[in-house]
């Protein structure tokens, strides 16, 4: 079987929980924008995975409240959806398997993680299964994603310590990569900013060589803000618009998904809490 995900700390453990239970052949990355559209062919063969509903799929596990407006979630279809911290727990939860137990651990953290559940610690200087969450970002430009997430898929399955995963030579060279990027990326992104009333507005169309990072620290340089609006250039030109809550200051009511499906848009996108419109 094939599994369709997303590059992230979530998937990376739905993927392991499906090759226990399963004979996975393959892994693929999507968009969910992509799979909402219909540019993923999928078949019978294929496990979608925190990702939207694609009808001829094999399996389907998703955890977010949007896909309840878009499809018969009470639908025919084999696997599991459910409002949940990650798509990892429902997916822990439906094989019920004690082949899973004893990855306990690891998905408190994905729970925490997916969920925005964070400290300013965990943002400021992550450590542990948080540190590697990190990495698994294939917009961060770090190299050959796809074989750095099988390479993660096996430590992970082997049950190897979170601690002798992040001293692998690969693993350790993406995470000192991303702390010698993220001071230049914080800095960028204050710099290209503004605060209007509760909203942080970054504008970065035309800024070439933009470095990368996780863009959660900029919460804690305007803690009076509850809301980004990133505005950057997208596919053929487009203007594109993220908004994203603060996870520190969640005092926004506003449901910036619905709000962007006003304007066509209301795809997810990778990071907790982010949807956009084009």
């Amino acid at each position: 079987m094939r599994v369709i995900t997303r590059g992230d700390l979530d998937g990376l453990a739905c993927t392991v929980f499906l090759t226990v239970m399963h004979d996975v052949t393959d892994i693929r990355f999507a968009h969910p924008r992509d799979m909402q559209e219909g540019e993923v062919v999928v078949t019978a063969d294929d496990i979608v995975v925190n990702l939207p509903y694609v009808e001829g799929c094999g399996m389907w596990f998703d955890h977010h409240g949007s896909e309840a407006d878009r499809v018969d979630v009470q639908g025919d279809f084999k696997g599991k959806y459910g409002v949940a911290p990650s798509a990892a727990r429902l997916i822990y939860d439906y094989y019920d398997s004690p082949d899973l137990r004893p990855f306990e651990e690891m998905l408190g953290f994905v729970d925490r993680i997916d969920s925005a559940d964070l400290s300013v610690e965990d943002v400021t200087a992550p450590e542990g299964w948080v540190q590697l969450g990190y990495t698994c970002d294939p917009r961060l430009g770090l190299g050959r994603f796809q074989d750095y997430f099988h390479l993660l898929v096996d430590l992970v399955k082997t049950q190897t310590p979170i601690e002798e995963i992040l001293a692998h030579a690969e693993v350790r060279a993406r995470v000192e990569a991303l702390e010698d990027d993220q001071v230049r990326f914080s800095a960028f992104m204050v710099s290209n900013s503004v605060v209007e009333g509760n909203v942080i507005v970054t504008d970065l169309r035309d800024k070439r060589d933009a470095p990368t990072g996780n863009r959660l620290p900029v919460y804690t340089r305007f803690e009076d803000v509850n809301v980004q609006a990133r505005i950057f250039y997208g596919i053929n030109n487009t203007t594109v618009v993220a908004l994203g809550h603060s996870i520190f200051n969640r005092t926004c009511q506003t449901d910036v998904g619905e709000l962007l499906g006003e304007y066509g848009g209301g795809s997810r996108s990778e990071t907790p809490g982010d949807y956009r419109a084009a």
